[in-house]
Order: C-alpha cells, then structure tokens, then sequence
C-alpha cells in the first residue's frame, strides 16, 4: 500500500485523512488570501506583501502535494479511469469518495507527475500573485484534452439533438468549496473548444436535424462557433432565466442560452404549441438544466432524440457522455 498509508490504518480512514487535510489546506489558503486583499487596501508596504505572498505560495504548495497524494492513492488502490473497480473490489463508494473527487485528485496528481505545480509555483513569484487553487489541474487538462479522449458516438441518425458540451471555464478561488463532507468541488472535466469542434456530430445526425447548445454569456462567441463546425446553421437564441445568479464585472449574471440552430432543412414542427424563447425556472444544481427545456424538445419531437454530454438517464433519449 502507499507510503501515505500509517500502520495499521485501513484505506478508507486514509481516504478521510487525507481529504480533512486537503480540505484545511485550502481553508488556511482562502484565509491567506483575504489577508492579502486587506494588506492591499490598507496600503501596506510592497516588501511585506511580498513576503505574506510567498508564504501563502508555500502553504499552498504544500496543499497541493497533499491533494496530489490522495489521487496517487486513488489510483493505486482503486484503479480505473472512473475509479470504481480495481482487482481487489475495492470501491470509491466504500472509501468516502464520489467520481468527481476521484477525477480530479487523480489529475492533480498527473499536473504534478507532468511539472504543473513547479510551473504554477514559478509564475506566481515572478508575478507576485497567489495562484488560483485548481490552477495546475486547469493547465494540466487544456494541454491534455484532446479527441482521443471522447468516447465514440452511438450509432444511429438523430432528428434532435441536445448538447451541454463541458465548456473548459476558468473557475475562481470563490466558486471551490473546499468541505469534506462534499469532498473535492472539482464538477466536471473540461474540454478545449477544439475538442469539442473536433467531434463528428455529422455522423449521429439527420439529413433534417435539430441542435439545441447550451452555452453561457462568456462562451457565447465560441458556441457559434462550435455550431457552425458541427455544420448547422444558427437560427435563433432562447434565454433561460435561472432565478439566480453571481455578479461579475458588474453584470449580475442569471441567464444561460439554448442556441437553436439546423442542417438540411429546418425541421421544428410548426403546429402546436410554439416553443418560446424564454425560460423561467430555478436552477436546481450544477450544471443541470432546466426541466421545461426537455419537455418541450420532447413536444416538437416524438422521437429520434440525442442527449450529448448526458449527466443523468432520461427516458425516451439516446444518451452519450462519459456521466451516464
């Protein structure tokens, strides 16, 4: 068993030692920072901030390390991809684990296998600014990310299709909840834009085909984007309105957008009832979406219908993802 293993401790209470670790690691971090935001205002000489931010680079190294740690035992002594199976049985459920917590202590530890904390840790003294928490783990995918990795299309031709592609966002210090009994906050993986340009949606589509993209106000641009490289056309943009949201650079941001677009020939019904272009529902978790928006592709289309990016089974959908 690993080296992190103290004797006579059985996986899961390392699991849970490590994860409690982990998790004051970035507590003291968020603690460090807020120190920093307050020397900031209150003028402090440029020397002693200096000093206070090589402090929390340290700490926050040795955070990582400690995350690190955790994915290498993951590895070792669950095994997968998915970190479900190993030969000995063991389970992420039977150590404290889910796969998302799984996912991303196993890519900190590749970012650290592959120099990512030594290059984070670098620029961050030449700039004299705290790095962000998942910072290695984001470069570590952007430079990994890449066809190869997305699993095959399933077979068939979709009349419809709904795509929540795992855009690759930055995320910031606020939004990572460092809590053990969430264990690690990381969602999703993320893939570039030219990943996700690079799948072949042609093959799972209609001559007359449907596209419905979510996307969100900064990756708008790069939607359209992706839409036009999966070959359809941009028809029009429906707005959901999720009842909350965050502010940033002012703007109180809480709406997604569902961009419709289509090849071949349009073939939204046009009998009915019309599908609007507005959205009310409150959001209910990450990333999931908005229960009306399945109801009414449901609606217009009986069948035939293709789910890209899936986090949960639905009824009546083909549904591809690495989540389901």
């Amino acid at each position: 068993m690993s080296d992190v293993v103290r004797k006579g401790e059985n996986l899961p209470a390392v699991v849970e030692r490590l994860v409690a670790k982990v998790a004051v690691g970035a507590e003291k971090y968020r603690a460090e920072l807020a120190i920093l935001r307050h020397m900031k205002k209150a003028d402090v000489l440029e020397a002693t901030r200096i000093v206070a931010i090589d402090r929390v680079i340290d700490d926050l190294a040795e955070a990582w390390k400690t995350h690190a740690e955790l994915g290498r035992l993951i590895v070792e002594q669950v095994g997968g991809r998915g970190g479900y199976k190993s030969g000995s049985g063991t389970t992420l459920e039977a150590v404290g684990l889910d796969k998302d917590a799984s996912r991303y202590a196993r890519g900190l530890a590749e970012a650290e296998a592959g120099g990512y904390f030594d290059k984070a840790i670098e620029a961050a003294r030449k700039s004299h600014a705290p790095p962000r928490y998942m910072q290695p783990y984001v470069a570590w995918k952007h430079d990994n990310d890449s066809p190869e990795d997305i699993k095959p299309l399933p077979a068939g031709k979709f009349a419809v299709i709904m795509a929540d592609p795992p855009w690759s966002i930055s995320t910031s210090d606020w939004d990572i909840k460092w809590q053990p009994e969430d264990t690690i906050a990381n969602k999703y993986p993320r893939l570039s834009i030219e990943a996700i340009k690079s799948i072949t949606v042609e093959d799972v589509s209609a001559e007359d085909c449907s596209l419905f993209l979510w996307t969100t106000h900064t990756l708008l641009p790069a939607a359209l984007d992706v839409m036009s490289s999966w070959g359809f056309k941009y028809h029009c943009c429906i707005t959901w309105d999720k009842g909350g949201g965050f502010t940033h650079c002012g703007f109180h941001r809480r709406t997604e957008f569902l961009l419709y677009g289509y090849r071949g020939k349009m073939n939204m019904p046009q009998r009915g009832e019309a599908f609007p272009t507005l959205i009310v529902e409150r959001a209910r978790g990450h990333s999931e979406k908005p229960e009306e928006a399945y109801r009414l592709v449901e609606m217009k289309f009986d069948d035939g219908r293709l789910e890209m990016f899936a986090r949960e089974e639905r009824e009546g959908w083909t549904q591809w993802g690495n989540e389901v």
